[in-house]
């Protein structure tokens, strides 16, 4: 019966410590999953803000690429010159088509521009060279003809170039008439796909797809990150519930969690494309949203783990201290025994702790080894000496001396594990210990005494700060592996998690073998030093300010930064733990909207005209929540009295122009187009001025729609234009008379020149066939001096002959009307260099292109540039042992300069003047052959296409020739 009831606490003890231990675990778990809960709402918060950044850009990239397609396809100009066209005015239809849509197509990134008739035939290709399938237009006709819809814009793969198209199509009236369809093509890999497959974060398997209906599939739209040649082919059924693109057509937006084309989970937002039929997935990997939880779990697996094994080590040894209670109890029951005093000595000195006991009255009657050193009293000096006399013991904290009165407390209440007490020997020495008592009772019950049994701590409470310390260091530094962590030691050695070792690229092995100096930012030293100065001096607990690290690539990370200083029990600085925030990104998006603030006050300060903002609510009401200081000066109003209410404005817009007005306001609000409007408006100071408005507009929330942009007064402009008007009305009419006799005059030398030419070859003809037949049939009648003379004659009227036939090229320059296109001047080049060399030059010339910009030009004439100018290099530069040529393009506020630099014979620049004149020459014909025509030839062509030419150059040491040609097309 006893033997059980000793059992009982022991049960009790195991039960106790297995029910604190399922709650630790417990409590793990529930940890674990709100942390995961809190994970995945952070996910998807960036996984919207990302998709509906996108979601936007796509949207305006549409309506931009549609405003620019209305704005050809409703030009009156066009749509007559295409109505013409089905009259036979084909050749000035197809020149002002080319003229207009060449540079447009280039600047706005369109592959091809088309025009066709209402029954799909092609009357108009920008690239007629290239190959293309006309008959597909016809699928979507009926659409914008038939259906009289005004613009109709989709993607579509195309079988001939084996690759996807985007096509906006749009029908052209004249006169109320259909009298064609536009079609403008683009390639979505230059802009939309790039757009669609960019991520702004690093993530493995993130992704924005785009998909659409078709019939009873869905059809993937873009080019897919795990699958290739996907656009346009890839399908699925609409059966598969748990795919998200089938939850978005089905009308699902936000948030949802299924699975994507490769049957791998996913999070994902839901976006239906405003304006298309398109439907917009932006997804990552459920894999990659909780990889970094995994790291959680381990770390709330391993605290678990440590904590329940303390449990079961407070467990242990509460259970060894029970035993030695009980020990003490049969000690007890023992001398109740009476037993003799040699085996009460010899279990009393075996005994690892220091024993003390006490009579009924509190004097001291045994002392065992240990006590004796840990007290300085011998036994027999501290027999029958009273208890607090040789037991001198004070409370660790109060510093109070525990009088006798608390001393036989102790004995007689068995507390156990009293461990905040310190002892003081005979020598007045100190030593922690940790105290146990009980009283001594006789057969009876009878108090007769106490019995202490006390233990030096010493050596125990250094072992537990160095535990506590050890564990301080692993929570700091791995509580929060979300956020970059770092111990910095006092010799700068750093201990970092995995979070800052990712900030900075570096490995954690690779940091064990960093300085923090090495990678933080140089001029961030000096204040990361004084801060630790500052931590050390104890004039602050932490600290918390900006700071710049040095990445692995070598890339500056701004981080914010907060530290403290952690010491030992003595006060002594033993590390920094320090937290640290990756705000890189926060820094370059405030740097941006510093400068874009900075950028447009500056702008709404400086412009001529009014930058504002005017909204129009559902119910008509009208405001202008912003105008610029210049507001007054062009509608007469201050930005206060429009700021509420702007309807005001209209009743003094001029009585002809309001209804105009209104309807292009309300237009532009239905399409969501850019409204772009003149009018004339009753100004209070000015009177009737013109003012023009050219805003763009987008849809709130709310149903209102607002446009942003600006209103000028063109009151000037309309003016000048006026007399420009009937200014250009009479030069017309001088052009036409000047031009007139200008023609006779140009007919006139033509023929001269033609006339000339021909009486000139002929007896050059006569002489040379005469003075062949004398150096050939009569050889041998001639001497060796006769043959010379005959050889000079025949050199010279070939020489005579390309004279005249350079000089009629000058003449006829000016003659030559100018047909002008796009070129590109690095092709260009490249071809004329192989034309004019052979394999055996280009070997030995070192010959150099930089990048050279396209120009607007002739293409015959500039070739003709291009091949005098190389030509003369490659000739002045042959006799050097290692030619030189390097071609090069400079751009200027309106031009491009370009350059042939050659290390040949080059000149004196006292003769630059002669350079360009006819027959001008500064080499002799016998050092290099040559007319004198070439470099006149080259000035008439760069001065019609309103360019110069200059040249400069040193005798012997090479030469430079600089054409420049206008930048914009004239």
């Amino acid at each position: 019966m006893e033997s059980t009831k000793m059992l009982r606490p022991g049960v009790l003890m195991i039960f106790l410590s297995c029910l604190i231990s399922l709650m630790v675990a417990y409590g793990g778990y529930a940890f674990y999953k709100i942390q995961k809960k809190k994970t995945e709402i952070e996910k998807y918060t960036e996984l919207k803000a990302i998709a509906d950044l996108k979601a936007n850009q796509i949207v305006q990239w549409y309506n931009e690429r549609i405003s620019e397609l209305l704005y050809f396809s409703r030009n009156d100009e066009f749509a007559g010159l295409i109505a013409s066209f089905h009259n036979g005015n084909k050749d000035k239809s197809f020149n002002f088509f080319d003229k207009n849509f060449s540079l447009f197509a280039s600047n706005h990134e369109y592959e091809n521009i088309f025009i066709l008739t209402p029954d799909s035939k092609i009357i108009y290709n920008l690239n007629p060279g290239k190959t293309t399938d006309y008959s597909r237009f016809s699928d979507y006709m009926d659409e914008v003809i038939f259906d009289n819809q005004l613009v109709y814009a989709d993607l579509n793969y195309c079988n001939i170039h084996q690759k996807v198209h985007f096509d906006f199509l749009a029908q052209v009236q004249y006169n109320n008439k259909q009298a064609g369809v536009m079609v403008f093509r683009v390639d979505p890999e230059i802009y939309l796909y790039p757009l669609i497959q960019s991520w702004p974060t690093p993530a493995k398997t993130s992704e924005t797809l785009l998909v659409r209906p078709d019939g009873d599939s869905i059809l993937f739209l873009n080019e897919l990150r795990f699958l290739k040649n996907t656009a346009l082919r890839l399908r699925f059924p609409r059966t598969n519930i748990s795919l998200p693109a089938l939850q978005a057509i089905e009308g699902k937006t936000g948030f949802f969690e299924g699975k994507d084309y490769r049957d791998v989970e996913v999070i994902a937002d839901l976006q239906k494309i405003s304006g298309t039929s398109w439907f917009m997935i932006a997804k990552i990997d459920k894999s990659e949203v909780f990889a970094e939880l995994k790291n959680k779990a381990v770390f709330i697996t391993i605290i678990s783990i440590i904590t329940i094994l303390l449990v079961v080590t407070i467990t242990a040894w509460s259970y060894h201290y029970r035993q030695k209670k009980i020990y003490i109890q049969l000690f007890k029951s023992q001398s109740d025994l009476q037993q003799s005093q040699a085996e009460f000595r010899t279990m009393l000195y075996s005994i690892g702790d220091g024993v003390l006991t006490t009579d009924r009255t509190g004097k001291v009657q045994f002392l065992n080894p240990v006590a004796e050193r840990l007290t300085g009293w011998k036994e027999h000096e501290a027999k029958n000496k009273a208890l607090q006399d040789v037991f001198n013991i004070i409370n660790e904290e109060s510093r109070i001396k525990v009088r006798g009165e608390g001393l036989k407390e102790i004995g007689k209440n068995f507390t156990g594990g009293l461990s905040n007490h310190i002892l003081i020997n005979r020598k007045g020495e100190k030593t922690p210990i940790t105290t146990n008592g009980a009283p001594i009772k006789n057969i009876k019950g009878e108090i007769i005494g106490v019995v202490l049994v006390f233990r030096d701590q010493t050596k125990e409470r250094a072992g537990q700060l160095a535990l506590k310390d050890s564990e301080q260091r692993f929570r700091s530094v791995f509580e929060s592996s979300s956020i970059g962590k770092s111990m910095t030691s006092m010799d700068g050695s750093l201990i970092t998690n995995k979070a800052f070792s990712s900030m900075l690229g570096y490995t954690h092995d690779e940091f064990l073998a960093k300085n923090w100096k090495e990678i933080t930012h140089p001029e961030d030293i000096k204040q990361s030093m004084d801060i630790a100065q500052s931590l050390i001096g104890g004039r602050n607990k932490s600290i918390d300010f900006e700071k710049r690290y040095i990445h692995k690539n070598g890339n500056v990370v701004w981080t914010r930064v907060n530290t403290a200083l952690q010491r030992d029990d003595s006060g002594n600085p033993l590390f920094f733990i320090t937290s640290v925030i990756d705000i890189t990104d926060r820094k370059r998006t405030e740097e941006q909207l510093f400068q874009e603030r900075d950028r447009m006050i500056k702008l709404a300060a400086t412009a001529p005209g009014v930058l504002c903002s005017f909204r129009m609510y559902p119910d008509g009401r009208q405001q202008m929540p912003y105008t610029s200081p210049l507001v007054f000066n062009v509608l007469g109003f201050t930005p206060e009295e429009l700021s509420q209410d702007s309807s005001h404005l209209l009743q003094r817009i001029h009585q002809e122009d309001a209804e105009h007005v209104a309807e292009s306001i309300f237009e532009s609000a239905r399409t969501l187009l850019a409204w772009r409007c003149e009018y004339r408006y009753n100004h209070p100071i000015k009177g009737e001025i013109w003012v023009e408005g050219h805003t763009v507009p987008t849809r709130e929330t709310d149903g209102s729609t607002i446009w942003h942009g600006f209103i000028t007064d063109i009151t000037e402009r309309k003016l000048i234009e006026e007399k420009i008007r009937k200014l250009n009305t009479y030069l017309e009419n001088n052009i036409k008379q000047r031009t007139a006799q200008l023609y006779a005059s140009n007919k006139e030398l033509e023929a001269f020149a033609y006339s000339v030419s021909h009486d000139l070859r002929t007896p050059l003809r006569g002489i040379h066939g005469f003075t062949r037949i004398l150096s050939e049939d009569y050889a041998d009648k001639l001497d060796d001096e006769g043959k010379r003379i005959c050889s000079v004659i025949m050199d010279s009227t070939i020489r005579m002959g390309e004279l005249i036939d350079h000089l009629l090229e000058y003449s006829r320059l000016n003659r030559l009307e100018l047909s002008k296109t796009f070129i590109n001047m690095n092709a260009m080049v490249k071809t004329i260099y192989r034309e004019i060399t052979d394999k055996t030059s280009r070997e030995k010339i070192s010959f150099k292109i930089e990048e050279l910009s396209p120009v607007y030009g002739d293409k015959n004439m500039i070739r003709q540039v291009w091949e005098n100018l190389l030509s003369n290099a490659v000739k002045y530069s042959s006799k050097k042992d290692s030619p030189e040529i390097i071609i090069s393009c400079q751009t200027e506020d309106n031009r491009y300069v370009y350059s042939v630099k050659d290390n040949g014979a080059g000149f004196d620049m006292k003769y630059v003047d002669k350079l360009f004149g006819v027959f001008q020459r500064l080499h002799h014909d016998k050092e290099f052959k040559g007319i004198g025509v070439g470099l006149a030839i080259v000035q008439r062509i760069i001065h019609r296409h309103d360019g110069e030419i200059w040249a400069e150059g040193e005798k012997n040491k090479g030469a430079v020739f600089y054409f420049s040609l206008p930048k914009i097309k004239p």
